[in-house]
């Protein structure tokens, strides 16, 4: 950063799975679109439901640049439904000392709204999340029609 000025940052309170962010967030922020929108492990929030799914898609379609990057990462649904998968009757929880996740029920996975709960030793306690089914966000993206839905 030497030679380049102090980088400046802005913080603003908005719930980005509910709320269109232009209507918190002022409008000079948004006068040319953002080349990468990241979001390192907290997309999978969004997924408490369709809505919100669709609201966080929203918010960043609408200001990424046509050709820009949205780096998203969330947990592996695959891995984690196989482990679900492999606990014997009656189980729903695995881990350690260290991390525990724990799923309410078993059952057909759904596309929006499946929940567990995850620790992480002092980090996190106990916070739902959601599984984000990779593939049907793949679709859900890739359709030609994904910006003007969002």
């Amino acid at each position: 950063m030497r030679g380049r000025g102090r980088l400046r940052a802005r913080f603003f309170p908005v719930d980005c799975f509910v709320e269109r962010i232009e209507a918190v967030i002022p409008p000079e922020i948004f006068q040319n679109p953002f080349d990468v929108v990241s979001m390192q492990f907290c997309m999978h929030y969004a997924f408490a439901s369709e809505a919100q799914a669709r609201m966080m898609l929203r918010n960043v379609a609408k200001h990424l640049r046509p050709g820009g990057t949205f780096i998203g990462t969330v947990p592996n649904d695959k891995q984690l439904l196989n482990r679900l998968d492999a606990l014997p009757d009656g189980e729903l929880e695995w881990g350690n000392s260290k991390y525990r996740i724990k799923f309410a029920s078993r059952g057909r996975p759904q596309l929006y709204g499946q929940r567990y709960m995850f620790y992480l030793q002092d980090a996190v306690h106990d916070v739902p999340e959601f599984v984000v089914h990779w593939e049907n966000f793949e679709r859900y993206v890739a359709r030609p029609t994904f910006i003007t839905l969002c």
